[in-house]
């Protein structure tokens, strides 16, 4: 397997057992952070019930830890030697984890003493993110290095976000569903939520490292080393088209971070709707994840470029209709305008994964070296920056605004939790948050990614001068000419 995997890869090819298998690793990658970013704030304040400043603590914590591991996982899987490769090294003794670190974090404590909580979901929070990029930043490496065709690596990033909608439209509709069918017993419900998603998240990653096998590849291009981290960063943001990238993914890890924390909030307090929230979510995912297959021919056809502006545009029109409806708005409504939402996040998504592994070879033709786990590690990073950045700056307007948090009451017999009424400034900033601001977002990445330098025909000859560079020709003329055009 070992060897047909390098033959095929080395000529830019896979097959579709081979892509279907890597693709089954953004189950954990899309569904666990679906989890997080759509349900645990919500989580944290209206049944752990926290403070919006101690979720913004945890929120905050979790994401500056993230930042500090992704960075030094990216650089050392790079350097990584061992019998089970690189990458699958690390899916091998990590991915049993996942179970355990998901019922930490979701199981329900209710102590007397706030910080207590606060610090115990603090430390499940820290677990969870550690395991999460001691997986998926091997796993973005690995994707680039095993297939290196500018649509070879469309082909394989769509079967991956396939997975990774798929997951997504799962962990957002059913995760509620099964804690309301153990209703009231909020910590057997969360419990077997989590052991039950923390088991199907950790399965692929052992079919992944029997089945995708990393090919023979030099790690330097021209016997050129490493250098520091600090120094290859500067090199690589120095080139416009990678800063475009960067900028491209902030904006979009933003505005998609921000959007998924609070459309809970937006549904439950402002259209009032909590009981329709898991037909919502679904919608949404369900069109992110039926609009991949467009956007894949779309980038085949036109480029990835156009593709990302047109996506952008679907998800505009969404939100201004979300932001324009009346909060007693008929369902009907609400889910067209949080259709047409998915299907333009759905290419705000997949097009930086889609550019990700022709950014990795632009980087491998400046530094001199194969730097996937570098940028794997910077991209993830930028992910989380803008998580940490997006969720803990809207969890502290919440409460500064007023935010009213469910109360505990005996009903009954029975301890339950009961929703407060939130005041118009609260509605407001939900109402503003959820649509406006991811709009502007996402019109900043679409002006920044207008007329991007790295296009098909750039990329062949690209790919064609590192393997020319790999085989030992003298090609230094060449490569600065098309770091030229790429700047």
């Amino acid at each position: 397997m070992s060897q047909t995997v390098s033959e095929s890869t080395s000529r830019g090819n896979l097959s579709l057992w081979s892509k279907v298998v890597y693709g089954t690793g953004d189950i954990f990658g899309g569904g666990s952070l679906a989890l997080v970013d759509f349900l645990y704030a919500i989580f944290l304040t209206d049944v752990v019930l926290l403070s919006p400043l101690a979720v913004s603590v945890i929120i905050f914590g979790s994401h500056a830890w993230t930042a500090l591991v992704q960075l030094w996982v990216g650089r050392l899987s790079d350097r990584t030697e061992s019998r089970h490769g690189r990458r699958r090294v690390f899916f091998l003794f990590t991915g049993w984890t996942i179970p355990l670190v998901l019922f930490g974090m979701w199981f329900p404590v209710f102590w007397p003493f706030e910080v207590l909580k606060t610090l115990n979901y603090l430390f499940w929070s820290l677990c969870f993110f550690t395991v999460y990029n001691l997986l998926i930043v091997p796993y973005n490496a690995l994707g680039a290095e095993i297939v290196r065709s500018y649509d070879g690596r469309s082909s394989l990033n769509a079967v991956r976000l396939f997975f990774s909608c798929l997951a997504i439209i799962v962990c957002t509709s059913l995760p509620l569903l099964i804690v309301r069918y153990f209703d009231p017993d909020l910590k057997l419900g969360y419990g077997v939520m989590a052991i039950g998603f923390g088991l199907v998240f950790a399965l692929p990653w052992y079919a992944i490292y029997a089945v995708n096998k990393e090919p023979a590849r030099v790690s330097r291009i021209g016997g050129r080393p490493g250098g520091r981290w600090a120094a290859e960063m500067r090199t690589l943001l120095a080139n416009r088209t990678v800063l475009r990238f960067a900028i491209m993914v902030t904006v979009s890890a933003l505005a998609i971070k921000v959007t998924c924390l609070l459309v809970a909030y937006y549904v439950k307090y402002y259209f009032l709707r909590v009981g329709d929230l898991p037909l919502i979510l679904l919608v949404v995912a369900s069109f992110q994840t039926l609009s991949v297959p467009i956007y894949l021919q779309l980038s085949y056809r036109i480029g990835k470029s156009p593709t990302y502006i047109m996506g952008t545009i679907v998800a505009c029109l969404g939100g201004i209709g979300l932001f324009l409806m009346p909060s007693d708005m008929g369902l009907g409504w609400l889910l067209v305008f949080f259709a047409l939402v998915g299907v333009g996040m759905s290419a705000i998504l997949a097009i930086p994964y889609f550019l990700f592994g022709d950014v990795a070879d632009l980087g491998a033709l400046l530094l001199g070296r194969r730097v996937e786990g570098l940028l794997s590690g910077a991209h993830v990073f930028l992910i989380n920056g803008c998580a940490a950045l997006g969720k803990v700056s809207m969890i502290v307007i919440l409460g500064v605004s007023g935010f009213v948090a469910p109360r505990r009451e005996m009903v009954d017999g029975v301890v339950q939790l009961i929703d407060q009424p939130q005041s118009e400034l609260v509605l407001t900033v939900l109402r503003v948050a959820t649509t406006l601001l991811p709009l502007f977002l996402f019109l900043v990445g679409m002006v920044v990614l207008w007329r991007y330098p790295l296009t098909r025909e750039r990329h062949d000859r690209l790919a064609t001068l590192l393997e020319r560079i790999e085989a030992g020709d003298e090609c230094e003329r060449e490569r600065r000419t098309l770091l030229e055009e790429l700047n």
